[in-house]
């Protein structure tokens, strides 16, 4: 449990923080793991605007991400493997329409 907090703050550093939290409007849900049969520490996060309320990002084995867009009810409508930490807000920008920093 104590590596998944780890991992979660590192996503959320990597987005930009507190900043991001700031221009977006988002709310840190939790950290879990992707799935059953992905057990890859991750952050939820809620996005209070827009079509896609929520996105997963885990740490795959790989160290690279795994993202998915939800809507509210959690059905995922987009998932993408492989996501690099320096493409990580560009590929969330892009899927949500937020901007990430100005």
């Amino acid at each position: 449990m104590q590596n998944s907090a780890i991992v979660a703050t590192e996503i959320l550093r990597q987005l930009g923080g507190n900043r991001f939290l700031a221009m977006t409007g988002a709310k840190i849900m939790s950290f879990y793991v992707l799935d059953e049969n992905r057990k890859w520490p991750g952050l939820l996060i809620h996005f209070p605007i827009g079509k896609i309320k929520r996105v997963k990002i885990a740490l795959a084995p790989s160290d690279t991400y795994t993202l998915q867009f939800m809507t509210t009810s959690g059905k995922i409508l987009n998932e993408l493997d492989d996501i690099y930490a320096d493409v990580l807000q560009r590929v969330i920008s892009d899927h949500t329409g937020l901007a990430l920093h100005l």
